[in-house]
């Protein structure tokens, strides 16, 4: 009986298959050593036909990330089953960890900026996926950039989406102090990044604005997480902390933590 019991795993379906890139990320906070690793990646390719596999697998609690390539052989009898573990490029690494910290935090304020003013970032009711999704898109803890790079940044993505479903939220501030919450879902496609949360749009007063013609049902859900402040600045609340926002002249807001 391996290490392989009591690990979470996470598979990824191939769409994003590309040669000489990974095939198959998962989860095992119990592999610390590369033979650990090979055997949880070897028991996961049981499946596997003739040829190779990348396996990218993940300690999460120890940040430790190898990539294991699984090399199945036919022979009399059966097949023959090599494996071979490496560590991953730095820059695979570095978009492992911005994952990780996308993820560490259920939600993030993003402000639509100044240019957004009349093509869609001026109001809730006015909302462009081509004017939001890309403001949402260029954020740091998306990371896209990396992500784009190789089929490892979706694998990974969608692993860790696949374990905490229910993070990666961008709450995104109009122009015109509209504020609405957006489930990040793709961070390779800037056009199919992202999914406005229906029943979370609220004006600059907490009210429940009426979605229905903007992505919505017309029903407020989420709760009251919007509150007018006593500057006339916005208070806005997640499961984690409080952001103050405020109107920096006739531009943006600003966003910072008040609360934690």
């Amino acid at each position: 009986m391996t290490k392989v019991i009591g690990c979470l795993i996470v598979l990824v379906g191939l769409a994003f298959t590309q040669v000489a890139k990974a095939d198959v990320a998962a989860f095992c906070d119990t592999c610390e050593l590369n033979s650990e690793f090979k055997t949880f990646a070897k028991n996961m390719s049981y499946g596997q036909g003739e040829g190779t596999e990348i396996y990218v697998v993940m300690n999460s609690q120890k940040d430790i990330v190898r990539q294991v390539a699984v090399t199945k052989e036919l022979d009399v009898g059966g097949y023959i089953t090599l494996a071979t573990v490496s560590n991953v490029s730095t820059n695979d690494f570095s978009y492992y960890l911005s994952v990780k910290a996308a993820f560490s935090n259920p939600e993030y304020v993003v402000t639509m900026p100044p240019t957004s003013n009349g093509t869609g970032g001026e109001s809730f009711l006015s909302w462009r996926p081509e004017t939001v999704y890309p403001a949402i898109f260029a954020q740091p803890w998306v990371n896209s950039q990396l992500a784009k790079q190789t089929s490892f940044g979706a694998l990974v993505w969608f692993a860790f989406t696949g374990r905490m479903p229910d993070s990666a939220i961008a709450v995104v501030v109009f122009l015109n102090g509209d504020v609405a919450k957006f489930q990040l879902i793709n961070p390779k496609e800037v056009n199919a990044c992202c999914s406005y949360i229906a029943g979370t749009a609220r004006d600059k007063n907490g009210n429940f604005i009426n979605d229905r013609t903007a992505g919505g049902t017309g029903a407020s859900s989420g709760g009251h997480y919007v509150y007018p402040g006593p500057t006339g600045n916005i208070i806005i609340g997640s499961p984690t902390v409080y952001h103050s926002c405020v109107k920096v002249s006739n531009g943006s807001w600003y966003c910072e933590i008040i609360y934690q």
